[in-house]
């Protein structure tokens, strides 16, 4: 874009490709702080889609010198991200009022712009993989769940577009941790709406899970990051609109939850970015003031620091640093196109996480319009079957009247040619499996067709 070409930032300080890694010095970060501006008067609800927001950049060593305006050219803009060597960023923006929002990447060094997506549908929340493709969140449109969003990919020529997630969600917020796989925030759109949590996979949609489940009445909004110690740190929000920083660990996500915001008093968190082992930068609106500003948040004592930037005009949200980091692990996939099926193994179908096996005749397998078929599992509760891929689906366990035992399963799908399992449908997440091959190994996966299937369990050798 000609008119998008600007003169490289003055005094922008950039690192390039293997001058460092993530920033993880005590010294903290080194070049500019890179965030969204939105106008003060929008609510935290539109903040995802807002009007008149933009990308600005500010030098931190000095805090007296004016920002700059990135994205000046744009109606609005923001979530953005910084490559992995430092010299790039991709965002989000929208060029006039009546265009829809897509992904553009802005190369730092002389501000020329390109467009990532084009796209009738909004495009969002985008952050860069580790094998130069880019994962965000886009809109789509259901005849049977409606309208949602889920998570694609492409090239950063917007070529080699693809779907990841499948279920009938919002997907948005994702991030790329270290070990190579995504994170994203995931809310159940259909048919009843559900609490969001948070779903880890492989960036091709495979191996997809519950990675952190929030309480109920919490709602997550903004993205996390990943600390060097281990820990995940994010925001939440609970219905009486308390705001917390919270941190879980990535060896038990589901059981590890911390507050690290106790001892900030009635502050309220949006975001936060790590800008060394011990301290974050912090989106927060103080007791005193209604915006959001900018502000250390020491991880020793987990204490508000100084205020770094404040304005009443705008929130300050979505902090960044532009500096090289490490780049995650290249994940390899086994995804194959030419195949249109996928297979799910389940160990034992009756396992719960009250430590208790439900006596189960049948499985019905349900897409969100349809029975898909009904399986009888193998003597020791395991099932085997192969399905259409990129459909979600859900199990639900039936006893021997036909009444229905527990509520369906959370949505899952499966990726073409892809193996996924679970130890059980309702199971405790950190049991690990017996050492030994289900029943339903040894029979063979069932392919489900349209129609009722009844199959008689198999005899014991």
């Amino acid at each position: 874009m000609r008119n998008m070409r600007r003169y490289a930032l003055a005094g922008l300080v950039l690192l390039v490709a293997g001058s460092l890694f993530f920033s993880g010095s005590k010294d903290g970060p080194v070049g500019p702080l890179i965030f969204t501006q939105i106008p003060a008067g929008i609510g935290s609800d539109d903040w995802i889609f807002p009007r008149n927001a933009r990308i600005v950049s500010a030098d931190l060593k000095n805090s007296g010198e004016s920002f700059h305006v990135l994205t000046e050219e744009f109606w609005s803009a923001r979530a953005p991200q910084i490559s992995f060597d430092g010299s790039k960023m991709i965002f989000s923006g929208r060029q006039s009022e009546n265009s829809t929002w897509q992904i553009w990447q802005m190369d730092l060094r002389n501000r020329e712009v390109h467009q990532v997506t084009r796209d009738t549908f909004n495009c969002t929340d985008p952050a860069y993989l580790p094998d130069g493709r880019v994962v965000f969140s886009r809109a789509f449109e259901d005849p049977v769940s409606g309208w949602g969003y889920a998570l694609y990919t492409c090239n950063l020529d917007g070529t080699s577009l693809r779907r990841i997630t499948f279920q009938p969600h919002t997907d948005h917020a994702p991030v790329v941790m270290q070990d190579g796989r995504i994170l994203a925030v995931s809310r159940q759109n259909f048919p009843e709406p559900n609490k969001p949590r948070i779903m880890a996979m492989r960036p091709d949609g495979t191996k997809a899970e519950l990675y952190y489940r929030t309480d109920p009445g919490v709602i997550m909004n903004s993205r996390g990051y990943e600390l060097e110690d281990g820990r995940f740190i994010f925001l939440e929000r609970t219905e009486k609109n308390i705001e917390s920083l919270v941190a879980i660990s990535k060896n038990r996500p589901l059981n590890s939850r911390q507050v690290l915001s106790v001892n900030a008093g009635q502050n309220k968190f949006y975001s936060a970015y790590p800008v060394s082992e011990d301290r974050l930068i912090v989106s927060m609106s103080s007791v005193e003031s209604e915006s959001y500003g900018l502000y250390y948040f020491d991880l020793i004592g987990n204490k508000v620091g100084s205020e770094i930037f404040s304005n009443a005009e705008y929130h300050f949200l979505e902090p960044v640093i532009v500096e090289g980091r490490q780049r995650p692990r290249i994940l390899p996939t086994r995804v194959d196109e030419s195949f249109n099926t996928g297979k799910l193994l389940c160990l034992d179908a009756g396992l719960t996480g009250l430590g208790q096996s439900l006596d189960i005749h049948s499985i019905r397998v349900l897409s969100t319009d349809r029975l898909l078929g009904e399986i009888i599992p193998e003597n020791d509760g395991s099932f085997y079957v192969e399905v259409e891929s990129d459909v979600p689906i859900r199990f639900q366990a039936i006893d021997r009247d036909g009444e229905v035992l527990q509520n369906p399963s959370s949505w899952v799908w499966v990726r073409p040619n892809e193996n996924g399992g679970c130890i059980g449908c309702h199971e405790n997440r950190e049991l690990a499996p017996q050492n030994k091959v289900p029943d339903a190994i040894r029979r063979g996966p069932v392919y489900l067709e349209e129609k009722l299937l009844a199959l008689e369990k198999t005899t014991d050798e």
